[in-house]
């Protein structure tokens, strides 16, 4: 319980706090979150969160890395490269940079920019339950929004819609 408790005080520092959505993040996707420990004390965080994507008739595994943050009194000492070259590798990843100025950040470590869209996508996802229900505390209030890209898959000219439905 611990270590929940500091993890979502680094969400809280480099984020805000909004008790709702961060009481449904922390208690429903805590499965999914990851840290790195350095000295005995969380120092970065993410949310690695499966779902699944459909591209050309094919449904493949991926994940979706959310709420990426690192202690403010630990930041610039790449613990968070660490954390991102452990937690991402071999599979699909998808990720929202919380700011235009982090694109070249994920960029150095492999992502690549994509386009994405809340509908009409050529790749279809299907995401957890409660990643909706936090959908709803804060929707996607951009209709074509970039997103960041690490994997096997060719996106090449592709839309992801980013919606939570495979329909």
């Amino acid at each position: 319980m611990e270590t929940l408790f500091e993890c979502r005080k680094i969400y809280n520092e480099a984020f805000g706090e909004c008790i709702p959505f961060d009481d449904i993040l922390f208690n429903e996707a805590k499965d999914y979150l990851k840290f790195l420990n350095v000295d005995g004390k969380i120092v970065s965080i993410l949310f690695k969160i499966p779902f699944k994507i459909l591209l050309d008739g094919k449904i493949s595994s991926a994940y979706y890395i959310y709420a990426v943050a690192t202690r403010e009194n630990a930041r610039n000492r790449g613990y968070m490269k660490e954390l991102l070259i452990r937690e991402c590798s071999n599979e699909n990843y998808f990720l929202k940079c919380a700011s235009k100025s982090l694109t070249t950040y994920y960029e150095k470590l492999g992502f690549s920019e994509i386009n994405a869209v809340t509908s009409n996508g050529d790749i279809k996802s299907k995401l957890l339950p409660f990643h909706e229900n936090l959908a709803t505390l804060a929707p996607e209030t951009a209709q074509n929004f970039k997103m960041m890209y690490k994997g096997n898959l060719n996106l090449s000219n592709k839309l992801l819609e980013f919606s939570g439905t495979m329909e």
